[in-house]
């Protein structure tokens, strides 16, 4: 399965971590620890889920370390694959 989300820019995620809105994790049957392959058109990268309760489930949070790796602004998409 695979779902495209907006980016938000979150000091407070830990690096090689993603965070998801605890609805979007029921929808997807996966929860906080679980890892997953997040990608743009540059690069593709397991991480680990954290989860928090008020989220849109059209969004995914990384750290400021994480966008540079990815290559890209707050605002853009990410697309995350559960196998």
């Amino acid at each position: 399965m695979e779902k495209q989300l907006k980016i938000r820019k979150n000091s407070t995620v830990e690096d090689g971590a993603v965070r998801l809105s605890t609805k979007l994790l029921e929808e997807l049957g996966i929860s906080a620890g679980d890892m997953i392959e997040v990608s743009n058109s540059n690069l593709t990268k397991k991480m680990k889920v954290e989860q928090l309760d008020w989220m849109s489930k059209k969004e995914i949070e990384l750290n400021e370390n994480e966008l540079n790796n990815f290559k890209t602004k707050g605002g853009k998409h990410l697309i995350i694959r559960i196998e």
